[in-house]
């Protein structure tokens, strides 16, 4: 069996009330295996103006074949404009917790 291929989906969000509750819409969904949650300061331009702001970086931590369902909840709950929606491959992995990230991430769980 091949080693399942892993991704980390970024976004940020505004309040820890929405990073909460997409987290929790993720998991609920079995999109994922793990969010991490983190505090971060992000400085940016938007509408040619320069912003500084407090954001909740969000880690979600899944398998390719899950990115365009989570693309859509985070689209669907999101409440930004122009969401931060990136996805990092993981290029290597212990091998058991790519595993378990891919079975937590499974959908279809339940079915077998």
């Amino acid at each position: 069996m091949d080693t399942p291929e892993i991704i980390l989906v970024i976004t940020t969000l505004d309040s820890i009330r929405d990073a909460k509750n997409l987290s929790k819409t993720l998991m609920n969904e079995k999109l994922c295996a793990c969010v991490q949650m983190e505090q971060i300061k992000s400085i940016f331009e938007w509408e040619g103006k320069l912003s500084e702001e407090s954001e909740i970086r969000l880690t979600i931590k899944s398998i390719s074949e899950n990115y365009e369902a989570i693309e859509s909840v985070i689209l669907d709950l999101h409440p930004y404009e122009l969401p931060e929606i990136t996805s990092i491959p993981v290029l290597d992995c212990y091998r058991p917790y790519a595993e378990w990230v891919a079975d937590e991430s499974d959908q279809n769980v339940d079915e077998r």
